[in-house]
């Protein structure tokens, strides 16, 4: 503990290989991933349907699923390892805002 309080200290991810800055593959991994979590929203939102009667509880409740993903993982990031907070402020809008927009298509489209 005393070693880790004097430091340094950090958290590295290493790939002596090196890797590509932008991949089809890449790419195609993450576009997969934000649909496959979209459709876990939808699905959540059409089983809630009942007690969202209006379009901006639909929008709400999809928003606030951003902060599930912020708070099991960023803050824990943010916690342990020291992530500055300027990045932990910044996932945050991105899960919120990404969620949100994705709630704005959502309700239109989930309705009772």
């Amino acid at each position: 503990m005393k070693k880790w309080e004097q430091g340094p200290s950090g958290f590295l991810v290493f790939h002596p290989e090196g890797l590509p800055a932008m991949s089809a593959k890449t790419l195609l991994t993450e576009l997969f991933s934000n649909i496959l979590v979209s459709l876990v929203a939808a699905f959540l939102l059409s089983q809630a349907l009942g007690a969202l009667t209006s379009f901006g509880s639909r929008v709400l409740f999809v928003t606030l699923l951003g902060l599930i993903p912020f708070l099991s993982i960023s803050v824990s990031h943010w916690n342990w390892y020291g992530f500055p907070n300027g990045f932990t402020f910044g996932e945050l809008i991105e899960q919120v805002v990404g969620f949100g927009l994705a709630g704005l298509a959502m309700a239109a489209i989930v309705k009772r």
